[in-house]
């Protein structure tokens, strides 16, 4: 092999890794973050080299400020995010509203 085959196998394989983690933090945000916290504490223990505890520091998964969730581990982790959502009482009739103009129906064969 030579050496632009070698890069170019190299650019491929960094491009594929980059999409394969774009999916997994998209598909799968709550282990993600776990994944990403659980990497950030071994990095910042005191052990460690100064310049792997800032990493581990700046890979530390944030809190979600603006939902009120500091448990940092994904949405419905601790049902706290559902305190929106409307309930209906029982016996109450829920109207379901029909488009105001119906759909042209396809002609039948």
């Amino acid at each position: 092999m030579n050496l632009a085959a070698l890069v170019d196998v190299g650019l491929v394989a960094l491009l594929v890794m980059a999409c394969a983690l774009v999916a997994f933090r998209r598909l799968l945000p709550a282990v993600a973050q776990r994944v990403q916290s659980q990497l950030s504490r071994r990095l910042q223990q005191p052990k460690r080299a100064r310049l792997l505890q800032r990493l581990g520091d700046r890979l530390q998964p944030a809190a979600d400020a603006a939902a009120g969730c500091a448990t940092a581990r994904g949405c419905s982790a601790c049902s706290g995010c559902a305190s929106n959502v409307r309930t209906v009482e029982a016996g109450t009739v829920l109207r379901l509203d029909s488009p105001s103009q119906p759909r042209a129906r396809l002609p039948s064969r």
